[in-house]
């Protein structure tokens, strides 16, 4: 048998390898089949691991390999503030799925940066402010004026997608970057944001409904407004701080004011007919209205609620029924087959989870020569030959 070539590594540097990708100790043994005592050993330095042990590490990890043989673990960029309801225990948990999407996130903005650089392309600079104490009404005036968005525009939206597809080519037609990922399920987390005044990013649960996906990308616009990252589920009631179930509240506030301005949807009929006061409203009545606009019937009963034309207990009722249906259609979701994979259109999901933006960027690079097709490949994930069929892809959707 072969004698296994030892890894010249510092043991600091396979700890932060593991401990920055999420895992404890007895996870990251399961994952690299080995022992934990074992894993341990390499970690406090008394027995180096093999080279193929390190390049087993690089893939769990999800760590470049050069990075296990520099002299000391380099500086991450700060993970979101976690904004999600807390576990029993009050310990706040970064899943390495979580992690790795959100160190993809700044990955892929500091490409887009380099890129566009290269093409001499400047980004404008972010220029909504807010703070928790604005008024949500008028600030969402302002972003709906900044974004060009009108009620006319909202009703056009008939296809299944379309309303999520607007919104956010209006986001980034203002450079800001839109990212799409899976690998977490949506009761975990709908979606995170970077703040940054060129490029901030957003990034979606692609697992959500497109509804859903709408109030998310307009929460975390939200959180980009008043400055603060943030990983979120959108919840008001969860353990965290004071500070932090304020800063979820007028998030959700100002994405349903931006979804429905409120002098359009009260003079909406079926509104104007019940009057001023507080209600209790029929689905056909919240489905409707959610019709109308492209948004989900939670997000139409959390407007009436806030414009107060429903009441407290109604509004509770009705969200747990909403959560009790998320939860079974996730559930079924994960038991049926995927019908997806049998239809799966990879030029198509490029586009959609790196979005036209940075996708553009890489392609404008690749075919002025600035980058090669390798590194086109490795950008946009897709092997060499995908790279022409995206290229077309987005040039027929110009």
């Amino acid at each position: 048998m072969a004698k296994s070539v030892p890894a010249i590594v510092q043991p600091s540097i396979l700890a932060w390898a593991r401990e920055s990708a999420g895992y404890s100790l007895e996870e990251a043994a399961k994952k690299l089949q080995t022992s934990s005592d074992k894993l341990e050993s390499w970690e406090n330095g008394t027995k180096p691991p093999s080279i193929a042990r390190v390049r087993k590490m690089v893939t769990v990890y999800k760590r470049p390999l050069h990075f296990f043989f520099l002299d000391e673990p380099p500086v991450d960029p700060p993970i979101p503030h976690d904004f999600r309801r807390l576990p029993v225990d009050g310990i706040v948990h970064y899943e390495p799925t979580l992690r790795f999407h959100v160190r993809a996130a700044y990955e892929r903005r500091q490409i887009a940066l380099d890129l566009a650089a290269d093409l001499d392309v400047k980004p404008t600079p972010f220029p909504l402010a807010g703070s928790l104490g604005d008024d949500t009404e008028a600030l969402s005036d302002r972003v709906r004026s900044f974004l060009t968005v009108t009620v006319a525009d909202q009703k056009r939206m008939h296809r299944r997608g379309d309303n999520y597809r607007f919104w956010r080519a209006r986001l980034e037609a203002k450079d800001i970057l839109i990212f799409q990922f899976t690998g977490i399920r949506p009761k975990q987390m709908l979606g995170f944001s970077l703040s940054f005044e060129l490029l901030p990013v957003i990034a979606v649960n692609r697992k959500l409904k497109p509804n859903g996906r709408v109030f998310t990308l307009l929460h975390e616009l939200a959180h980009l407004i008043v400055g603060e990252s943030g990983v979120c589920d959108l919840a008001e009631d969860h353990l965290g701080s004071p500070k932090d179930q304020q800063t979820e509240i007028f998030a959700n506030r100002l994405a349903a004011a931006m979804l429905l301005p409120k002098a359009a949807f009260l003079s909406e009929p079926i509104v104007r007919r019940r009057g001023s006061g507080q209600h209790e409203w029929s689905n056909d009545e919240l489905e409707s209205l959610a019709l109308a606009y492209g948004v989900s019937e939670e997000t139409v009963l959390r407007r009436l609620l806030t414009l107060g034309r429903t009441t407290q207990r109604f509004y509770a009722r009705k969200r747990a029924e909403y959560l009790a249906r998320y939860e079974r259609l996730e559930e079924e979701e994960r038991e049926g087959v995927d019908q997806d994979e049998f239809r799966r259109n990879r030029p198509q999901e490029v586009i959609s989870d790196f979005g036209r933006f940075f996708t553009g960027l890489v392609l404008a690079n690749y075919s002025q020569d600035r980058i090669s097709l390798t590194d086109a490949s490795k950008f946009l994930g897709v092997k060499a030959p995908m790279v022409e069929k995206v290229e077309r892809l987005l040039l027929a959707r110009s």
